[in-house]
């Protein structure tokens, strides 16, 4: 925006008055306002921060005192177990006295807390000796899952037991820890297991004081509660190995986080810590509700301070925020009406412009690829002629209506360009995504059926160019503006190629052999057809068209060509001596593969052309603008009318472009006039060879007059 002249200085009422020191105001207060607010909410963020560090502090120190105390009882247990088992593997213990083989089995288990009876099982399951007294009961314990777990899994060693309530000893629950006993061929021979009350841990957990809603809770690696505080009945032995919670204590050997419990649905800190080498999990959970308790109190009286000092301020920014939601809604809207079209309501050419800029310097910086997409509705301009401007304006309409809804990330950008002309901007987007959008919305616009009887569809299509710009051509320094200019190049292509379709500019053809063309030998019927068996003569009328050819295209040569099947054959001249070339060389070999001029600015750049004898050697063809001759009847491409320049030029603007399909069509005509008012010819000739005809042998390259 252009700075104003220089003007008087106002007074300081007029500056304090004005609508700009008015927004500094509100802008001024309204800081203030959020500057108290920040404040206050960062000294509370950091309170609650520092109350919920305190909290997973605490609950992990917890947990590891906890799971060490755990881990060194059961140890005690595992120790007298263990010790049972040597005791039973010396030689001569089965013929020892009652009372020397109770105290040689049982005499470790005195400084094991809480620690119920031990066992010793047969290898049927029977007891054979328990600690608590010298004559083993006549209980049968093959059922019990400590049994089977070792008798059918030699593998196994150290078994804790689910919850279960004790045939010998203390009523209350317990939980079984057990090894397996091997006679001296290693075969099964029973078992050694000790009781661990749960109300050891009980009593362990009950000393805890968690706050309300806080638990402590063992379980097994299985997903088995051993015991919680606080405990309930119904909780012992619950399964609780498919909930996420106990999923969350599997994934590592100790942690924490926050989830809701499945016993209760009460929302906890959850710290847990797997016990040693043990199956057993300890999770200590507080609940987040009473961690934030106290924080919450003072959060509030925090609130009530801030309050009161940002009152006035807020009374402040009330007065200002009529005007000034009013001057930012009128701001965007004069925004979005500078970046908007009107007829479309696609971005228009100049937001086009400033963010094709933009990302094509964030592109260089990212080295990231940039994809433009070029779009033309197809023969628009007779499609405005026969159904009127209004019309044509509601299908402008539509195609844009495609475009938006196929055009969805937030970075990619719809903008009319110019008349029926759509582009579309797509960062960080590579060719391959690029044509895939480009054919969505190719398909979309066919999909829409409008009617256009002066389209070959019969309906309303677009023709769509695609170029990509990789993030090695943007690092190299490529300017954007090469990116349009192939984005239209392969636009062109796509239109000379037929239209209705979509043509990246890695496609755009590179290969200097002319391309294979469908129904070949029927074209080259018709190309007979039209030429004479003289064919080396002069026919005055196509020399003519050919001047004038060159004289309003400010060229110095201009030919009329018909391509046979190895040559190309110049039926009307100016600026030329060859009467023909070889097809494989000939610039209009390539013009009849499509339905618009083939135009080459600079041959020695273009990869079809640059190694072309008629290129690198005389005549030293640089520039080449060709339309196809197309026949009234099949619609063949017989040739073409160009013209050649042996200096680069910049190419043909519309209006050139149109005078030159306008003279190729009257090239058609004189060629139609001639076919009729002559006798007719041999249509092979043309299709086959040359080498039979009665004049001399043509020149292979054409020579610079």
């Amino acid at each position: 925006m252009a700075l104003r002249d220089a003007e008087p200085l106002p007074d300081l009422q007029t500056k304090l008055s004005s609508p700009s020191a008015m927004r500094w105001m509100a802008a001024l207060g309204a800081g203030l306002l959020l500057g108290l607010l920040a404040a206050g909410a960062f000294v509370v963020a950091e309170a609650r921060n520092d109350t919920w560090n305190q909290a997973e502090q605490a609950s992990a120190n917890l947990a590891l005192a906890l799971e060490r105390e755990i881990a060194r009882n059961i140890a005690l247990v595992d120790r007298s177990v263990q010790g049972a088992i040597r005791a039973l593997q010396r030689p001569g213990l089965d013929k020892a006295e009652p009372e020397v083989r109770h105290m040689a089995l049982f005499d470790r288990t005195a400084g094991a807390e809480y620690l119920g009876s031990l066992l010793v099982l047969g290898p049927t399951g029977e007891a054979t000796a328990v600690s608590t007294a010298l004559t083993p009961p006549s209980y049968d314990f093959a059922d019990r899952e400590y049994f089977t777990v070792h008798r059918d899994q030699p593998e196994t060693g150290l078994f804790v037991s689910r919850p279960l309530r004790s045939r010998v000893g203390h009523p209350g629950f317990s939980i079984v820890l057990s090894r397996r006993v091997a006679d001296r061929e290693g075969l099964f021979a029973g078992v050694v297991a000790g009781a661990v009350q749960l109300a050891y841990f009980n009593d362990l957990f009950s000393k805890i004081n968690l706050g309300r809603g806080g638990s402590v809770t063992l379980l097994s690696t299985a997903g088995r509660v051993l015991t919680r505080t606080p405990s309930r009945d119904e909780d012992v032995d619950r399964d609780l190995s498919g909930t996420s919670t106990f999923q969350r204590f599997l994934s590592a050997p100790s942690g924490s986080f926050v989830g809701k419990a499945t016993l209760d649905g009460v929302t906890r800190l959850y710290t847990f810590r797997h016990v040693a080498d043990l199956p057993l999990v300890l999770s200590v959970a507080v609940s987040v509700d009473e961690v934030f308790a106290a924080w919450e109190r003072k959060a509030i009286v925090m609130a009530l301070i801030l309050g009161t000092l940002c009152a006035a301020l807020v009374v402040l920014c009330a007065l200002f925020r009529q005007e000034m939601r009013r001057r930012l809604f009128v701001e965007r809207q004069l925004i979005e009406a500078a970046h908007t079209d009107g007829l479309t309501g696609l971005a228009n050419r100049r937001h086009f412009d400033e963010v094709l800029a933009h990302e094509g310097r964030r592109a260089a910086r990212e080295e990231s690829a940039l994809s433009l997409l070029m779009l033309d509705l197809d023969c628009f301009k007779a499609f405005n002629d026969r159904y009127g401007h209004q019309r044509g304006d509601a299908c402008l309409r539509a195609a844009a209506g495609v475009l938006a809804r196929a055009v969805r990330r937030p970075g990619d950008l719809a903008a009319r360009y110019g008349g029926e002309e759509l582009a579309v901007i797509l960062p960080n987007t590579d060719e391959a995504g690029a044509l895939h959008l480009a054919e969505t919305i190719r398909t979309g616009i066919e999909a829409l059926g409008w009617e256009h009887e002066g389209n070959p569809a019969k309906v309303v299509t677009v023709s769509v160019g695609c170029a990509t710009l990789h993030s090695r051509a943007m690092s190299q320094g490529h300017e954007v503006e090469s990116l349009i200019a192939k984005a239209d190049q392969a636009l062109y292509e796509a239109k000379r190629l037929g239209r209705n379709r979509a043509v990246s500019s890695s496609d755009l053809p590179k290969s200097p052999l002319p391309p294979s063309l469908p129904d070949e030998e029927r074209r080259l019927a018709a190309v007979a057809a039209y030429h004479s068996e003289d064919h080396c003569g002069h026919s005055e009328a196509l020399d003519r068209i050919a001047r004038l050819t060159a004289g309003l295209l400010g060229a110095p040569t201009s030919v009329i060509s018909l391509v046979g099947r190895d040559e190309q054959f110049f039926v009307g001249r100016y600026g030329l001596d060859a009467v023909s070339t070889p097809r494989e060389v000939a610039f209009c070999a390539h013009t009849i593969a499509g339905d618009l001029p083939l135009i080459v600015p600079d041959a020695t750049t273009d990869p079809r052309f640059e190694r072309n004898p008629l290129v690198t050697g005389a005549p030293g063809i640089r520039f080449y603008a060709g339309m196809p001759l197309v026949s009234p009847e099949g619609q063949h491409h017989l040739g073409a009318l160009c013209v050649l320049d042996w200096t680069p030029r910049a190419g043909l603007d519309a209006a050139q472009r149109a005078l030159l399909a306008d003279l190729a069509a009257l090239t058609v005509d004189e060629l139609e006039r001639q076919r009729v008012s002559r006798p007719a010819s041999n249509p092979a000739r043309i299709a086959n060879e040359t080498e039979n005809s009665s004049c001399e042998p043509s020149q292979a390259t054409a020579k610079r007059i």
